[in-house]
């Protein structure tokens, strides 16, 4: 229904303008006696056109001359004639030139609209992007222990932050527009410009370089347009040195251990002395070195606890105290880790299949990480 309305509303102002104007031309005539001139049709065609369409424009001609015509002309008239022709033309030529003023100005309104928005748009950016800019200033000039550089397509400077911005002994103000040939050592540069052109070429790169007695890791990362073409590059220096000074120590350290540990292991091999080692709280599983396992008759590499699981159990020999069998948990090891005591000299007798007795003295003592030491001795 509301389309309806909408597609006859220019006639509806055509009829309107056309018929306000038609009694204001009779009611002129009626008080007056004179025929009132063309030029007030003319002002209905440019309302009808202004507040209408081109459209109820040319209807509001039409209905004007065919008004006019009926109620004022005279056919025989030749100067009524020309008159009227002339008047036709005038109406087309106004209600063109009205409706193309609209038209302009219809599209000035919306050019203005649109340019108050871009306008919108456009000081909020400027916001975000000094927000940016000011995020990114904050953050790169307390960048612990780095600095941060930004280049160009000709590896030139064209801002530096950070609190390592002594690294190439230039101040703040002289890295603005200086080369990275003209900033750092020959040797350096040989370093750092492989990495630089890379970035400029799309491809980021992170590599260590030696300066000054320091260590920096340099990371380069390739700046894009919102084209995802490449601007700029940039460049974040971190000193490292105390972090590689760290990881010397414990690679030296580990060394020292690993030295440790096979003297140890080979200690436990040559030692005449029988020892066992528990691997867990509940000393299901015990290594015995070479002498242990000669003692109980048993590979080097079997696990030598009687708490083991069935199929790890050693069977070929068994444990006695004054002529008692011990159970598992009565057992020197286990008694020691379940009760957190060192338990020193505890005499038994072992047992084999084979008929071997042998009796042995005994030290236990839980050790860290809950692992147990054994030290049997055969008297």
């Amino acid at each position: 229904m509301l389309f309806i309305k909408q597609k006859y509303l220019p006639y509806r102002i055509a009829f309107f303008s056309v018929g306000v104007t038609l009694l204001v031309k009779l009611g002129l005539e009626h008080l007056t006696g004179i025929t009132s001139s063309l030029s007030l049709w003319l002002i209905a065609i440019s309302i009808s056109t202004w507040y209408g369409s081109i459209i109820s424009g040319l209807t509001s001609v039409f209905l004007a001359a065919l008004a006019s015509h009926y109620f004022f002309t005279n056919p025989s008239s030749t100067l009524d004639s020309l008159e009227f022709v002339l008047f036709i033309i005038e109406g087309l030529l106004i209600s063109a030139l009205t409706a193309n003023f609209q038209s302009s100005k219809q599209q000035s309104d919306s050019d203005k609209t649109e340019a108050q928005i871009n306008l919108k748009d456009l000081l909020q950016s400027q916001r975000s992007l000094r927000q940016g800019e000011e995020l990114y200033r904050t953050l790169t000039q307390n960048l612990p222990n780095g600095v941060v550089f930004l280049f160009d397509r000709d590896m030139r400077f064209m801002g530096a932050e950070g609190t390592e911005l002594q690294i190439f002994g230039l101040p703040k103000e002289e890295f603005q527009g200086k080369t990275l040939h003209e900033t750092v050592l020959p040797e350096t540069y040989d370093l750092i410009e492989p990495a630089y052109r890379s970035t400029l070429q799309g491809t980021p790169m992170c590599i260590e370089i030696p300066y000054n007695n320091q260590v920096y890791l340099v990371q380069t990362f390739p700046v894009k347009d919102e084209n995802s073409k490449i601007m700029t590059g940039l460049a974040i220096f971190q000193n490292v040195t105390n972090r590689k000074q760290a990881e010397a120590k414990i690679i030296k350290l580990n060394q020292a251990l690993n030295r440790r540990v096979k003297e140890l292991q080979t200690l436990l091999e040559v030692i005449p002395t029988g020892i066992g080692i528990a691997e867990d709280p509940e000393c299901r599983t015990i290594r015995a070195n070479p002498a242990l396992a000669k003692l109980l008759g048993i590979p080097v590499d079997a696990n030598a606890s009687l708490s083991a699981p069935n199929d790890e159990r050693p069977t070929n020999f068994k444990v006695y105290q004054d002529g008692r069998e011990l159970a598992p948990e009565e057992l020197v090891m286990q008694y020691a880790t379940t009760h957190g005591v060192e338990i020193l000299d505890s005499e038994i007798e072992v047992v084999r299949n084979d008929g071997v007795r042998i009796n042995l003295s005994q030290y236990a003592a839980p050790l860290l990480y809950v692992r147990l030491f054994l030290k049997c001795e055969r008297n």
